[in-house]
């Protein structure tokens, strides 16, 4: 459960869902308010793909883009 004293406690991120529930694995894609996408397959390329998008997102983190994302934090 996160911190709510966290910096990013307050932030959302929205996005567009569009998912093929009827795919084993499920296969999809996410889309920003701004227009950045990411695809994935399977529910753990899912929270990947939020992943990347927050650390696009996010200003703070703009010289962690290029890093691959982590596992665990």
């Amino acid at each position: 459960m996160p911190d709510p004293s966290t910096p990013d406690a307050d932030r959302t991120l929205r996005v567009q869902l569009d998912i093929q529930l009827d795919r084993q694995p499920v296969r999809g894609h996410l889309r920003t308010e701004t227009g950045a996408e990411e695809t994935f397959v399977g529910w753990l390329g899912f929270v990947d793909a939020l992943q990347r998008l927050r650390r696009q997102q996010d200003p703070n983190r703009a010289g962690e883009r290029g890093k691959p994302p982590t596992r665990f934090g």
